[in-house]
């Protein structure tokens, strides 16, 4: 299985998107260019914080047979496996779009960080999900007794 690697801050472009994968080739990795997407604000207490987000992040696969020799070469060039990404905080920044379609690969939960609207019409819920984690604040899902409702 390939595995989707993030690199912060970088900007590539549609157009460039054969050039960065033909650098990658030249220094021995096999890759495709999956996406890019700006970062969302910071929220303290519900309200956005000014002069955040907006930071581009490039999302590509390392093709598995490239994994193992990419694993070291990649930190130097600070790029990060998508569920190390996700699992360190910035899922709260990956906007809605992004985390419906590149799911998180690791372990068997791909909703892990995915919103709620993100899960498959199977009739499951966001909480029916084993180890899923709730975007929202936990306090929106209890009653006036502060059971967790549902």
């Amino acid at each position: 299985m390939d595995q989707i690697v993030v690199w912060e801050g970088t900007i590539v472009g549609e157009n460039k998107r054969e050039e960065f994968e033909d650098w990658m080739k030249d220094n021995g990795f096999h890759v495709q260019y999956l996406t890019e997407f700006k970062t969302l604000p910071d929220k303290e207490d519900g309200e956005l914080v000014p002069d955040t987000g907006g930071r581009n992040d490039l999302l590509f696969t390392i093709d598995a047979n490239d994994v193992k020799k990419f694993a070291i070469w990649r930190l130097g060039y600070g790029m990060r496996w998508w569920e190390d990404y996700l699992d360190n905080g910035s899922y709260k920044f990956v906007p809605f779009q992004v985390l419906e379609q590149y799911k998180y690969g690791w372990g068997n939960n791909p909703y892990k960080y995915c919103p709620q609207e993100a899960l498959p019409p199977n009739g499951k819920t966001w909480l029916d999900v084993p180890g899923a984690f709730i975007r929202s604040d936990i306090s929106d899902y209890k009653d006036e007794d502060g059971e967790i409702d549902g």
